[in-house]
């Protein structure tokens, strides 16, 4: 297929973009080709690792494969490094020169929330399915301090 000839063609120049290795992960996974769509999702996490979008879908793909309990691991920390990076960007002084970066700044932030957001509910089924609803109470919360942003 054409997705199997640009995988090849990436390999073969050790690729290391990690948004087309992710989106290289995006069309395997449409494809329910699981296997290789993970490992697409790893190397682009490699390479850029705290891509909330790339770990996410590496999640997906995860649960997925019946991979439950390493899917609820990419998922939390998919929600960690949302609290790490709100909690790092409200003790920085984000003064910024351009609107464009603020801009930017601004449409990254509103795109990790919708991560989190995304994570905190697939996460919450597979721990149902797990039996670990201890851990839902502070998901909740978190959700609920998203929902009203």
């Amino acid at each position: 297929t054409q997705a199997d000839h640009a995988r090849s063609v990436a390999e073969r120049l050790g690729l290391s973009d990690a948004t087309l290795l992710r989106e290289l992960g995006n069309v395997y996974t449409s494809l329910d080709r699981l296997e290789t769509a993970e490992g697409l999702f790893r190397r682009s996490l490699a390479v850029d690792e705290n891509n909330s979008h790339t770990r996410r879908r590496l999640a997906d793909a995860l649960s997925a494969q019946n991979a439950v309990a390493d899917a609820v691991n990419e998922y939390l920390r998919v929600i960690e490094t949302y609290k790490e990076n709100k909690s790092s960007s409200s003790l920085t002084n984000y003064a910024s020169s351009s609107s464009s970066s603020s801009e930017e700044k601004n449409k990254k932030e509103e795109e990790d929330r919708k991560e989190c957001l995304l994570a905190i509910t697939q996460c919450e089924q597979l721990l149902k399915t797990l039996g670990r609803m201890e851990e839902f109470a502070p998901l909740r919360a978190l959700q609920g301090d998203l929902m009203r942003r």
